[in-house]
């Protein structure tokens, strides 16, 4: 019904440890297929024993998306984009948290805000703040974008 992704060609070694929580767990699913990373969790939010060992293999031409100049994650820029970038170009409706569907032009700012948000975070220690909470017409803005983004796909559009 959603149509079939390209495959991605990086690979990444992984490794299990006792205690995951000072590294990036990464979230498997059936056959080994990555489902999502989660970066240095708290206790509580620890899914997995299953960590980012950092040993990236990548095809040559992805090597091109990693910008020169700056530090940048691969964890919280790199693979984010690139899977944002692939479900584009595959015909899948990516939405914001308040609704509005990404497009190829607008993804890449908005990855690269969340990947600055989330360092200075880090960085705050213990400093606290940002956007107003997700509000109840968020979620209700958000809700109605995706029942029509998913009637559209049900529809064949």
């Amino acid at each position: 019904m959603f149509g079939a992704v390209e495959a991605i060609a990086p690979d990444a070694d992984l490794f299990p440890v006792p205690d995951p929580t000072p590294y990036g767990l990464v979230e498997l699913g059936e056959g080994g297929r990555v489902l999502g990373f989660i970066e240095k969790p708290d206790p509580a939010h620890v899914t997995t024993n299953t960590i980012n060992a950092g040993i990236y293999l990548l095809e040559r031409t992805l090597l091109a998306r990693i910008p020169e100049g700056r530090p940048s994650s691969m964890e919280r820029e790199f693979f984010p984009g690139l899977l944002a970038d692939r479900s584009l170009k595959a015909g899948a409706i990516v939405l914001g948290h308040n609704g509005k569907p990404f497009t190829a032009a607008s993804i890449g700012g908005a990855i690269a805000t969340r990947a600055i948000m989330a360092d200075l975070r880090v960085g705050a220690n213990g400093i606290t703040g940002g956007p107003a909470p997700f509000a109840k017409a968020d979620r209700s803005r958000f809700l109605q974008a995706l029942d029509e983004a998913l009637v559209r796909l049900s529809a064949g559009r």
